[in-house]
């Protein structure tokens, strides 16, 4: 499958969760994505691991106050992210706003794929899976 992948990151700021990671703005965030032939994967084969996958995204505590726009655009389509493992997680968020999230103002996600197949799994004893499409929520693990 032929691939091409666009990346514009951030009119103002991105952001993506690393542990506890905070991101404020006070102002405006623009996360773009755009794939075209598309296949975006991430996928973790070990047990109690973490597969996460954040694409144009602002995950952790958050805030903004004022604006906020994400976008994932996708075309012959995939994204995937899954993990194979007991007590595992996979995670993945697309044009979200994650965490203890506050935007006091605009906020404007936007996922698009046109072939498709959105695929987020977690295979394996007490494991999970989340997954976060064009949201703005708390649930950043979901216990």
């Amino acid at each position: 499958m032929k691939k091409l992948v666009i990346i514009l990151a951030g009119l103002v700021s991105t952001a993506a969760f690393a542990g506890a990671s905070e991101v404020k703005v006070n102002g405006v965030s623009a996360q773009t994505a755009a794939f075209a032939g598309s296949e975006v994967v991430n996928a973790s084969g070990v047990a109690r691991t973490l597969a996460q996958q954040n694409i144009s995204t602002n995950a952790g505590n958050v805030k903004i106050n004022g604006a906020s726009a994400q976008t994932t655009v996708a075309a012959g389509s995939a994204i995937v992210n899954e993990t194979l493992g007991m007590k595992s997680t996979a995670m993945q968020n697309l044009s979200s706003n994650v965490g203890k999230v506050t935007v006091n103002g605009l906020s404007t996600q936007y996922t698009a794929a046109v072939g498709s197949l959105v695929w987020n799994a977690s295979y394996g004893v007490h494991s999970k899976a989340v997954q976060n499409i064009a949201t703005n929520t708390s649930c950043a693990g979901c216990k």
